[in-house]
């Protein structure tokens, strides 16, 4: 339930304090406006115009279904039709892949550029270039997707074409496919064994490249990288080839620049120094994919910390003079300082465009137009009224996303190798376990639980982001990972809405009938979230010490993980005992029916001693932790009763209130089973 030190800039503009954050860069009299309700509904999207046939015909134009969406239309309509062989697939995917670069291409020299189409969208137009006829296309692309389910599970080009057509895979991993695809194609630039793009060991199988052309290939497409990361991939790629013969060797082998007897001796030069090996093509494309999707998590991981690193002020803002040392301090040696600047001024404009959009759309779903004449805003202002001069935290993701001259820096000096796989390993093992319990479990439980994600409000976005990125890993511990952040979010806004109820205004008023059953609810995810004894402070206290046979490094991250949670739960324990002592303090039921409540608990405890002492037993403990209604910890507070008279049975009116911890939270009976107070 904590929340991070750079919440706040822009996360909901829909609220009052979303509204008021934003009032440093829009002025007071916008921030004004912004905060009031909204007089307007949002702007809804603009229907197609009429399509007009005379004057007294018109037709309204369809909207054209996605690509997505015909092919389950044309699935419904064909269903049971018979696939067809493995070498029509596969030819019919090779010329999807040519075809899909060269689109992207286009599509991105365009005016105003635009991003690729999704590969079932050009899946369509591919096929339209070929059969021609809608009814024929629809028929063809059903009959591709049955034999992809034919052969999915016996070559590993379609597996990965079926990955890429269901976006399993996210598209711009298609676009990084596409273009090493499109460099292993092309003439060597380096001395190897040139393989011809369709040559096979074996007639009808995948074609094949050599693990140093592979290398190269990797270089240019995943930016150059630490030594020890880059030599870790050449490894994990040589293991899953195979011995390059002397026949192949000697028919394919090519040193660009040089010629006639200097080729062999580089020949044998370059045999010296590592073996000569091979490596099917959609091997190499695959785990190629797989460690892009890697250097991006930790690209995208790392962005948090260099918005807080140079953010100098630390207001969550970044301002224009912070660039300017951020990307000296990232530029290789040697850059020019106008290239510097150039690449600084670049990322700023796009950040600061991203921004002023996010600002723009908010506004609009509040129904405020700030440039209007209403707006209260001089007219000579000399830029838009909803300018921005600073950045926040999701544009500055955002923006870096784009740029390559951060990614660069990041690559070089803050991706670590891939950790290597040892197949049946503990690690290994409890991976696999985790990713199997994390998609069972979200199988049966993520439609209910993303039914609620509409009540969140602002937060849904984030909430939908998360469910695609986790149900996108293939890793099992970064699926908990994800699992984990996805409650968390989801308990950090409800306990906003708890707070929001415990606020004096509604206090002053009677108090929502739903609060008991929503702090139950709340209490239950945090102890799910948290485990549901390490919640629990005196779990926490008399947990038994670790074990001996356990290592130093073991020990330190056990104690470590305590301290976190101890942490967590101290922030969650101030605020509920804030809000507590505030509610018992202005509320006289509250105080009677606290004090009988004390009454009937001193009543209960001397029931016990009088049935101890009758058995003979020890007498009984000042405090007994299985008591649902003992207290922990006395400290008298005096609180006048109703009407100024004690009720009965209440101590003459002093009554004893609990506050610590163990008196606040549901304390835990002796047996170990977590029991319910009031």
């Amino acid at each position: 339930g904590t929340q991070s030190p750079l919440r706040g800039t822009r996360s909901d503009l829909t609220s009052n304090a979303g509204a008021a954050s934003i009032s440093r860069r829009l002025g007071a009299d916008a921030a004004a406006r912004a905060a009031e309700p909204a007089a307007a509904p949002a702007r809804e999207k603009p229907a197609p115009a009429p399509f007009m046939l005379g004057k007294d015909r018109v037709v309204e134009r369809k909207a054209e279904p996605t690509g997505a969406e015909r092919l389950a239309d044309a699935i419904a309509k064909y269903d049971g039709i018979k696939a067809r062989t493995l070498d029509w697939l596969l030819k019919l995917i090779d010329g999807m892949y040519k075809g899909k670069g060269g689109s992207d291409d286009m599509r991105a020299k365009g005016s105003p550029p635009q991003e690729p189409l999704p590969l079932v969208d050009y899946m369509f137009q591919h096929l339209a270039g070929i059969y021609g006829t809608r009814d024929l296309v629809n028929q063809y692309a059903a009959q591709v997707v049955a034999t992809v389910k034919a052969y999915v599970k016996v070559d590993a080009r379609v597996a990965l074409f079926n990955r890429f057509l269901t976006e399993s895979l996210p598209r711009k991993v298609l676009v990084v496919y596409l273009d090493a695809a499109k460099k292993l194609g092309e003439p060597a630039r380096l001395p190897c064994c040139d393989f011809p793009p369709e040559w096979a060991p074996k007639k009808g199988g995948p074609p094949c490249a050599d693990v140093r052309k592979c290398l190269w290939v990797a270089d240019k497409v995943l930016m150059r990288r630490h030594t020890k990361t880059a030599y870790t991939f050449a490894a994990a790629l040589a293991v899953k080839g195979e011995p390059v013969t002397d026949a192949e060797l000697t028919q394919y082998f090519v040193a660009p620049g040089y010629y006639g007897p200097d080729v062999a001796q580089m020949r044998d030069y370059e045999r010296g120094r590592a073996e000569f090996r091979r490596i099917t093509a959609v091997t190499f494309l695959e785990a190629l994919c797989d460690e892009y999707l890697r250097c991006e998590g930790v690209y995208l991981d790392l962005l948090p910390g260099l918005f807080k690193k140079w953010d100098t002020d630390e207001d969550s803002l970044m301002q224009r003079a912070d660039l300017g040392p951020m990307f000296s301090y990232m530029a290789p040696q040697g850059t020019a300082p106008e290239e510097i600047a150039q690449e600084a001024q670049t990322f700023w404009e796009t950040a600061l465009k991203l921004e002023n959009e996010g600002i723009m759309g908010g506004l609009e779903k509040l129904g405020v137009n700030l440039l209007g004449s209403n707006s209260g805003l001089p007219d000579n202002s000399g830029r838009p009224a909803t300018a921005s001069m600073m950045i926040g935290i999701k544009a500055f993701m955002e923006a870096a996303q784009r740029c390559d001259f951060i990614r660069a820096y990041v690559r070089l000096h803050k991706t670590p190798p891939a950790r290597v796989r040892v197949e049946n390993s503990d690690e290994e093992q409890v991976k696999l376990l985790l990713q199997v319990l994390i998609s069972r479990h979200w199988e049966m439980h993520g439609p209910a639980l993303a039914a609620r994600f509409k009540q969140a409000g602002a937060t849904e976005p984030q909430l939908v982001a998360q469910v695609v990125v986790m149900e996108r890993e293939r890793d099992g511990a970064r699926k908990a990972l994800a699992l984990h952040g996805l409650l968390k979010m989801m308990i950090g806004r409800k306990l906003d809405r708890l707070v929001a109820q415990l606020s004096p205004d509604s206090l002053s008023s009677a108090v929502d009938p739903d609060f008991e059953d929503a702090l139950t609810r709340l209490t239950t995810a945090v102890k799910v979230l948290y485990g549901c004894n390490a919640i629990l402070v005196e779990d926490l206290i008399e947990a038994p010490s670790w074990s001996s046979s356990a290592s130093a490094v073991v020990q330190r991250e056990r104690q470590r993980q305590v301290a976190q949670v101890m942490a967590v739960y101290s922030t969650i324990r101030g605020l509920m005992k804030e809000y507590a002592l505030a509610f018992i303090s202005s509320h006289d039921k509250v105080r009677y029916w606290l004090a009988k409540w004390h009454a009937k608990g001193q009543r209960r405890a001397g029931a016990k001693s009088a049935r101890a002492l009758n058995k003979e037993v020890q007498p009984e403990r000042e405090s007994d932790p299985g008591d649902e209604y003992a207290l922990v910890q006395n400290s008298p507070i005096d609180l006048p009763a109703a009407g100024g008279a004690s009720p009965e049975g209440s101590g003459g009116g002093a009554i004893a209130i609990p506050t610590t911890a163990e008196g606040l939270i549901r304390s835990r009976p002796a047996s170990g089973v977590v029991r319910q107070d009031s």
